[in-house]
């Protein structure tokens, strides 16, 4: 977990090109387009907004300042840990297995 964590660290530090310990949108942005993924400003925007704050569209009266536009350490690290990933074949097998417990097949099986 703590390598993990480093690796996440020293990305998110190289992503944070004027050092101010937090990404907003221009940074954003442009990390997304060096990795060859091109959008545009404003769902850069709803991105960020989303990363921070757990919104993705916020009323005109509710917007936010460009100050409250960025992205923590944490709130990086967290999104990308809770990112879901493609199961393996063996998980697959074991969460389809008719032999798994609570099925009803595996509780009338015999142990010899």
């Amino acid at each position: 977990m703590w390598d993990k964590e480093r690796e996440l660290w020293d990305t998110f530090q190289d992503l944070d090109k004027n050092g101010d310990g937090r990404l907003d949108a221009v940074e954003m942005k442009a990390a997304l387009s060096r990795s060859g993924v091109e959008i545009t400003p404003a769902v850069v925007e709803d991105l960020v907004r989303h990363l921070a704050h757990g919104v993705w569209k916020l009323p005109k009266k509710d917007t936010l300042s460009q100050e409250d536009m960025y992205i923590t350490f944490g709130e990086f690290r967290d999104f990308l840990i809770m990112l879901p990933r493609r199961a393996t074949p063996l998980e697959i097998y074991k969460c389809k297995s008719p032999l798994r417990p609570g099925s009803g097949l595996a509780d009338k099986q015999t142990i010899k």
